[in-house]
């Protein structure tokens, strides 16, 4: 399934913004238990019928049924390229994504996201 339009670096960068200043920017996801082989935070896109890290909220706020975010558990977000997500889009979430997932505050996830932003900016890329 694709969507009408594909969720750009900027409006990925709006939405995680806003989700910041929502929760607080000390918020830290602590997911649900889960950990990968490595001890690694597993973050889960929907917990009890909500979004729940923070690409999962981009992408619910962008219009992806919960439902399909739930297929994807465990998948980065490029597993939404090019389907609900720009690659430019994927690679701004895969940065604050990273950050989260080492248990790391969502401000500083945010400013990853804004340093990948902006690394795309420096190489003159396209980023509506």
């Amino acid at each position: 399934m694709a969507y009408p339009t594909l969720l750009t670096a900027s409006e990925a960068l709006k939405h995680l913004e806003a989700i910041v200043a929502e929760f607080g920017e000390d918020y830290v996801y602590q997911g649900h238990g889960t950990r990968d082989p490595l001890g690694v935070l597993v973050c889960h896109y929907v917990h009890n019928g909500k979004p729940d890290c923070l690409v999962g909220h981009v992408a619910h706020r962008h219009g992806v049924p919960l439902d399909i975010l739930a297929k994807h558990e465990g998948a980065s977000a490029y597993a939404f390229a090019n389907i609900a997500f720009t690659q430019k889009a994927c690679a701004v979430l895969v940065a604050a994504q990273a950050e989260q997932d080492r248990q790391k505050p969502w401000h500083l996830a945010l400013t990853k996201a804004r340093e990948a932003y902006h690394r795309l900016q420096l190489k003159g890329e396209d980023l509506r």
